[in-house]
């Protein structure tokens, strides 16, 4: 009995010192489901930011009869909902490029009924919801090509034509509407891969080679338009992979999900790359299930990434970031708490009567950024949580109002 009074005063003393540090510092990156896409699942979509909203639209169906979607959405974080806005003047299409340019988003390509290859451009603007036709791509049409843009250029490449696989690589000026060819992608002829760009440099990484040596590949490579030149960095870690998701946030770049194509095995592995030291580390992996096609992108400090499919198409949207990367109400500190803390078997959620909250949601992490549950509807003062099967150890608690922070911190159970 005395041991373990004891222990539990050892843990009660790291309790304080956990508290007394910052937050942000024992946080980690992971992952939250947000509202899932309201129209019909899919893969091979395209996906941009503009601001503060995401869009998301195309892509198809595999069936008996190839099913392809023109439709274009807006999702806003802050309310965590969507908006369908003006179709893709192109007409139905999937595995086209997209990229964004003084905040108007650029799509075309891709396949269109009847294994079309279009060259069009399309431009979307936001604020007035209609898309305008640009100048047809020069080069051959094509699907599965990469798209990231660079300060007022935007950048597509690889791909597959009619003919078979590319390597080619494009610049496109928004200003002039003209497009230049520059430096091909020096492994050579490849499709699926993932493309982002971090400050004035692009890269292009995994998917499908057709020259030697063929085959699903791992590799990155940096594209500096400064110079027109490529340069290969350290591969991505895990699984040779084509169909992965890829995008930037804060300065580093992230891939993950994908699929083989020899064994056909999806994968839900994330890695995280920080260009300036060339290194990977493996973060997360995605909660939702595994996948390839799945698409994302940055917006403010999350990324969001959502569909795509292993058999079955998905609509499902996830949101990826710094769990901490949220503001909390600072009026609120010290109003809003677990007692007891460390908790055993039941521990309570007290909200001070000076705090009003309705229909929020609880969310508690553990220490790996993991999502272990999530508590909607919160209303009222206080709210019991059970955690009887929660295993001994610290874990984040956050209450939300959509993506605003009501109030965090650390919660420990100790059996």
């Amino acid at each position: 009995m005395k041991g373990s009074i004891l222990h539990r005063y050892f843990i009660f003393l790291s309790v304080l010192l956990l508290f007394s540090g910052d937050i942000s510092a024992q946080l980690q990156e992971g992952w939250l489901q947000r509202a899932s896409l309201p129209g019909p699942a899919r893969h091979r979509s395209v996906c941009v930011n503009i601001g503060s909203r995401i869009y998301i639209g195309l892509g198809h169906v595999n069936a008996v009869v190839d099913i392809l979607y023109d439709d274009w959405w807006e999702f806003d974080p802050g309310a965590n909902s969507w908006t369908q806005k003006a179709s893709y003047a192109g007409g139905l299409r999937h595995h086209g490029f997209g990229f964004v340019i003084n905040n108007k988003a650029y799509v075309g390509m891709g396949r269109a009924p009847g294994n079309a290859l279009p060259r069009d451009n399309w431009e979307y603007d936001p604020t007035t919801n209609v898309w305008i036709g640009k100048s047809l791509f020069p080069g051959n049409g094509r699907r599965g090509s990469v798209s990231f843009s660079i300060g007022n250029k935007g950048y597509m490449g690889t791909g597959n034509t009619a003919s078979g696989y590319t390597s080619d690589f494009w610049e496109y000026d928004a200003a002039g509407d003209f497009w230049i060819q520059r430096a091909f992608f020096p492994p050579g002829a490849r499709f699926a891969c993932v493309g982002f760009s971090i400050g004035t440099k692009g890269y292009i990484g995994t998917g499908e080679q057709s020259t030697a040596p063929s085959g699903s590949k791992n590799d990155l490579w940096e594209y500096n338009p400064a110079t027109n030149s490529w340069l290969q960095r350290a591969n991505v870690p895990g699984p040779a992979r084509l169909a992965a998701c890829g995008f930037s946030l804060a300065g580093k770049g992230y891939i993950g999900t994908g699929e083989d194509f020899q064994s056909g095995n999806n994968f839900s592995d994330f890695h995280k790359y920080d260009p300036t030291t060339n290194t990977w580390v493996q973060i997360n992996d995605f909660t939702g299930i595994a996948r390839r096609y799945m698409v994302g992108t940055s917006c403010g400090v999350h990324a969001f990434v959502g569909t795509g499919t292993n058999g079955t198409n998905y609509q499902d949207w996830w949101e990826f970031g710094y769990l901490s990367g949220e503001s909390e109400s600072e009026s609120y500190a010290g109003m809003i708490n677990f007692y007891p803390n460390p908790a055993v078997y039941q521990t309570t959620l007290y909200i001070d009567k000076g705090v009003d909250v309705q229909n929020a949601t609880l969310h508690i992490f553990d220490m790996s950024g993991k999502n272990v549950r999530s508590i909607p509807e919160i209303t009222g003062n206080a709210y019991t949580l059970e955690c009887e099967d929660m295993q001994t150890g610290t874990y984040i608690y956050s209450l939300r109002s959509n993506t605003s922070v009501i109030a965090s911190g650390k919660l420990i159970i100790a059996k």
